[in-house]
């Protein structure tokens, strides 16, 4: 099995049948390219004299570099498809490139093994020329790769199955790198994307070398490679790609979920079990070295802190919403400003009357909902909340198993359910037991007219404008019109959403706009057509 830090990229292509079987999601679902997530290592298994052995094919490079403790080999070339840049700025005869990359190495030894206390991985013999950590140095662009983590030779079958390997990295990262479907290759370019591979598949040979390979919960293996590049390179930001995935499609990434992909996609959650008061990653691991499937391990490694993987999962939940300008302060996604806000999966108004909304949902699947809530004053409360089923035997043994669930929005709630601040109106889940559950009500604020007015062609881009008697998530049109009602070009669909704490539609501005006074007309479904002057200006 090989591990891979794969491109950050998700595009509409066709993928093999057994990869889709595999992941478990739509091809226009997936990054660009994939891992080969085959059993390579079941596949080249051969018995010589009783010693199990991996058979693999390392690269020729003509080229070498040593870390000076002798604990890397960054194997390289300066001819051909895999050539790096040959800069040397210090003169040293080993391109600046090289240098990078065993700096890089070397770093994330320290920062993994040293100061986090994860096992050193055992090195290969003599295997590529010395019993360093070798490293080629190649052309993966064309197939989407970042890195790759081979499995080499067998070293224990138990209580875990443990191998030396051999690393694999881009030759330069390149903008212009592009896959063989025409996609860009990378996210990340240059020094940058190879720093945090270097820290991301050091850990793949940590985990195989000194922990275990597992065909099983394989997630958990990039959920701990994925985050070991945000604590070594906090600066590089190439996990926030694979997050914002997870925020705009959440209910296709449950934690649950097995496959390598979602570990890119929770890297973040190492910072939520690491903050526990027992490190929970490591303590994960320390369980897996005794041959414990990943899955296993975490919820034990939860129990034996006293806690639960509910509890731990529950308490950091709310992370998800406090993104992108509900950010605040964040406990575990760094500068979640830049990130986009959760996409809600369910966008209802309530009125007068009760309203009711109804669903399945898979062990520790992410879905947010959203309402209009009546409040005590003028106008209402929009109460964003995210629900999961926490459940260890569905993250265990069930993981696509799902549950049926209810929430519903009452002016006459019970004792037992969740009171909205600001309203006489409370929140019932259902099954309560078996959800879990964040809140945040937002009182929103009253306005009558679009803003900014005037609208300033050499400041503003976007028109805010609001639609008396909808909520949030209805569709509108918005027509720019002459004095005369006479359309100027074509009318623009766009859906009712929060902006500020209003509820408006947003409409762009041609900045070619002539200076003057315009009208905008709002047409929807349920209401006539409504008719606001606005001022444009230079």
């Amino acid at each position: 099995m090989k591990h891979c830090k794969l491109p950050a990229r998700i595009g509409s292509y066709l993928f093999a049948l057994l990869f889709l079987y595999v992941t478990g999601f739509a091809s226009d679902d997936l990054p660009a390219n994939r891992c080969g997530f085959d059993d390579h290592a079941a596949r080249n298994r051969v018995r010589i004299d009783n010693d199990i052995r991996i058979l693999g094919t390392r690269p020729v490079l003509p080229k070498y570099a040593e870390s000076a403790d002798g604990r890397f080999r960054v194997h390289y070339s300066l001819k051909g498809p895999d050539a790096v840049d040959s800069a040397d700025a210090n003169g040293d005869d080993v391109p600046d490139y090289v240098q990078e990359c065993l700096s890089a190495l070397e770093r994330s030894w320290r920062l993994e093994v040293d100061t986090l206390n994860y096992a050193a991985p055992p090195n290969d013999d003599t295997t590529g020329g010395s019993s360093a950590i070798d490293v080629y140095l190649r052309d993966l662009g064309r197939d989407g790769y970042y890195g790759v983590t081979n499995l080499d030779r067998l070293l224990a079958l138990t209580p875990s199955e443990r191998y030396t390997t051999w690393m694999e990295i881009d030759n330069n990262f390149s903008p212009t790198d592009s896959t063989w479907s025409g996609k860009q290759s990378y996210a990340t370019f240059g020094v940058d994307a190879l720093r945090v591979t270097c820290a991301h598949e050091l850990h793949h040979v940590i985990q195989n070398g000194s922990y275990g390979y597992s065909i099983q919960h394989r997630m958990i293996y990039e959920l701990t490679s994925t985050w070991m590049e945000m604590r070594a390179y906090p600066e590089v930001r190439d996990w926030a790609v694979w997050t914002s995935f997870l925020l705009t499609r959440p209910e296709l990434w449950p934690f649950s979920k097995t496959n390598p992909l979602n570990g890119y996609c929770w890297g973040w959650f190492g910072n939520v079990l690491t903050a526990q008061p027992s490190d929970l990653l490591r303590s994960t691991w320390n369980i897996v070295a005794k041959g414990t499937d990943p899955f296993v391990a975490l919820t034990t490694a939860c129990a034996e802190a006293g806690t639960s993987l509910q509890d731990v999962f529950c308490n950091a939940m709310g992370s998800l919403y406090q993104t992108g300008k509900r950010s605040g302060e964040n406990l575990y996604l760094p500068q979640a400003e830049l990130l986009p806000e959760i996409k809600f999966f369910s966008d209802v108004t309530a009125q007068s009357v009760a309203e009711r909304i109804t669903g399945s949902i898979r062990p520790f699947e992410i879905r947010a909902i959203r309402a209009n809530i009546p409040s005590l004053a003028a106008e209402p409360i929009s109460l964003g909340q995210i629900i999961s089923w926490t459940a260890d035997a569905g993250i265990l043994y069930r993981q696509d198993s799902a549950l049926e669930y209810s929430l519903l929005y009452t002016p006459d709630p019970s004792a037992d359910d969740y009171l909205i601040p600001g309203s006489v109106w409370g929140a019932r889940h259902s099954p309560a037991r078996s959800l879990c559950v964040y809140s945040n009500g937002t009182q929103l604020l009253s306005t009558q007219t679009p803003y900014p007015q005037p609208f300033r062609l050499s400041a503003h881009t976007i028109m805010n404008v609001p639609v008396p008697g909808v909520g949030a998530g209805t569709k509108v049109s918005v027509q720019l019109c002459d004095l005369a009602l006479r359309p100027l070009g074509r009318s623009l669909e766009s859906r009712i959403d929060i902006h500020d704490n209003r509820l408006v539609a947003q409409f762009p501005i041609d900045v070619s706009m002539l200076p003057g006074v315009y009208l905008l007309v709002v047409e929807h479904s349920q209401n006539n057509p409504v008719i606001h002057k606005i001022v444009i200006e230079r």
